[in-house]
């Protein structure tokens, strides 16, 4: 059985959706008899931490914390969130004073 890649994309997408109250999302998730928090930690890791860089690059730091502590609480021993989520307090403490 081949799995298509892009049903996680949208089940993570539609997740997405779903946390900001977005009945598309919602009722996707639904429709595939899915609650809105279903993704595995790794994916939810991965897609919070792209997030967590990104928000790193625009400067919105306080986002970034948030996103690399949502990595932390899938992925407690994640490294990378653990530097990333330094760095941020670091810039926006930098920023801040």
């Amino acid at each position: 059985v081949v799995k298509d890649p892009s049903a996680d994309v949208k089940v993570a997408a539609a997740e997405g959706l779903a946390r900001q109250r977005d009945p598309l999302g919602l009722s996707f998730l639904r429709s595939l008899g899915m609650s809105p928090i279903t993704q595995s930690p790794e994916v939810v890791a991965a897609i919070a931490m792209d997030q967590g860089i990104r928000y790193l690059q625009i400067r919105r730091y306080e986002k970034a914390i948030q996103e690399f502590n949502r990595v932390l609480e899938a992925q407690p021993s994640n490294d990378i969130a653990l530097y990333n989520l330094a760095c941020a307090h670091a810039l926006k403490f930098a920023r801040d004073g």
